[in-house]
């Protein structure tokens, strides 16, 4: 896959016989954040659901799990812009009213049951506050409800991720994801891989080819370098 470890995703879109456009986010990792793997296939798979629409083996993140899922989803892009308003305020394209709204959706179809294993699962996952975050905005957008005492106890949970820490600017955050790799090899591993992607990721990336895709080399390090200071 281009990008090596470092990339974790890729997008497909296929339009159909009808013209019908179909979009395919293929992961096979969390995200693309180090410091944001949450969840691992297998507990994932453990705790999933059919779904039931007249497809054979399909299964999907039980509800806890989704809602967790968005939230923590939308953490991994604080620093990607949406659009710059008239005013000339920047909108994070974590605040896209879509995936805001899933969380509004998800949150509804919890019981109080429910709401006891995301809080649970959310604390022991260090990410409380980060799905704190993504209620808050989603009840600011859709009134979404939330019981009050799941929202304190997520408040209130302690050596949770802050998204402060994601959100005070996009070194910050690349810093604390190179720390979140295990050894030292790793870190330097992901390092390299950011500053030196194989030459298959400039090609598909910038639709170049030839020698002079080494000269992306050095106009990918300058816009990476300008963008973590900027933001």
């Amino acid at each position: 896959m281009p990008g090596g470890s470092i990339v974790g995703e890729r997008a497909f879109v296929l339009e159909d016989a009808f013209g019908v456009i179909h979009n395919l986010d293929v992961h096979w990792q969390f995200n693309n954040s180090p410091a944001l793997q949450v969840f691992e296939f297998d507990e994932l798979m453990e705790r999933s659901l059919p779904l039931e629409h007249g497809l054979s083996k399909v299964r999907v993140p039980c509800l806890e799990d989704a809602l967790l899922i968005a939230a923590v989803h939308r953490a991994a892009h604080y620093h990607d812009v949406l659009f710059v308003d008239d005013s000339g305020e920047v909108i994070p394209e974590s605040d896209r009213l879509i995936w805001l709204y899933d969380i509004h959706l998800l949150a509804g179809q919890l019981d109080a049951e429910s709401w006891h294993s995301l809080l649970k699962r959310a604390i022991g996952k260090k990410v409380a506050s980060l799905v704190a975050d993504g209620l808050a905005k989603s009840h600011e957008a859709f009134r979404t409800t939330v019981p009050p005492e799941v929202l304190t106890a997520l408040h209130k949970a302690k050596d949770q991720i802050d998204p402060a820490s994601l959100q005070s600017s996009r070194l910050s955050s690349d810093l604390a994801g190179m720390l979140a790799i295990e050894g030292l090899s790793g870190k330097l591993r992901w390092l390299g891989q950011h500053l030196f992607p194989p030459v298959s990721y400039l090609k598909a990336r910038y639709g170049v080819s030839g020698p002079r895709v080494y000269l992306y080399y050095f106009y990918r390090l300058a816009a990476g370098f300008y963008k973590r200071l900027v933001t």
